[in-house]
């Protein structure tokens, strides 16, 4: 048993890490039009694939990130979503298979009479995905992404960004006195708003826990170039 100190945003994530294989893990209900997220937490040392459904319009439910470690998709149909993870150990050929299932609940909308498209039709403008830097360890797309999904908006996402910034560029003995600057920070600029950043924190952390895990997030250094990624995360957030 190890105890590993995660360098979270909002509180100072200490846990007692058992030996276990990867899982998934998220809501098995969620209602119709609300979004969705899994998280898949002890991959560190494994090689992994998704197989995704297909949601009402076609289209594959979103992974963000090389990590392979998150997947977010909004039901938007009702019905019964299987989502399936591969998995096998880096120096191992056996494939063990995990399976999650999300229920959509709810009626869909009527469907809205056909439209007849104008005379002269507007061409189509293509939405701009982010460039975000941070390819190091993931983590500007991986908080990015759960940012958005969690409906963590432009102002308290920028000012964390910000605050993330500020203790990066400072100078810290520790890694544990870098993250209790970062806590002490954060609760002075969120105040009660706090709550709503609670589902992100614990995406964070379970990221940075993975990276401890795999020998990669070790020093102040280390720790430096991830807060600057999540800052850069952040910023992206429209």
């Amino acid at each position: 048993m190890k105890k590993f100190i995660v360098a979270a945003v909002l509180l100072v994530w200490c846990a007692t890490v058992h030996a276990k294989g990867p899982e998934i893990t998220g809501p098995e209900t969620v209602k119709i039009g609300g979004r969705c997220i899994l998280v898949v937490t002890d991959i560190a040392e494994c090689k992994v694939g998704w197989f995704l459904p297909k949601l009402a319009n076609g289209a594959e439910a979103v992974q963000y990130n090389s990590g392979a470690h998150l997947i977010f998709f909004t039901g938007n149909k009702p019905g019964k979503y299987t989502f399936i993870l591969s998995v096998c150990e880096k120096d191992d050929d056996e494939i063990e298979h995990i399976v999650h299932e999300v229920v959509v609940e709810g009626v869909s909308p009527p469907r809205p009479p056909p439209v007849s498209p104008p005379a002269d039709p507007v061409p189509p403008v293509n939405p701009v995905t982010p460039v975000i830097p941070g390819a190091r360890f993931g983590l500007s797309a991986l908080m990015h992404a759960a940012a958005v999904a969690n409906d963590n908006g432009p102002p308290d996402s920028k000012l964390l960004a910000g605050d993330y910034r500020s203790v990066a560029s400072q100078s810290h003995a520790t890694v544990q006195a870098m993250v209790t600057a970062q806590k002490n920070l954060n609760r002075q600029i969120l105040g009660d708003r706090a709550s709503a950043w609670i589902a992100w924190g614990k995406i964070l952390a379970k990221a940075m826990s993975d990276l401890q895990r795999a020998g990669k997030l070790v020093t102040v250094a280390d720790n430096v170039v991830a807060w600057k990624e999540i800052a850069a995360g952040l910023e992206a957030v429209k």
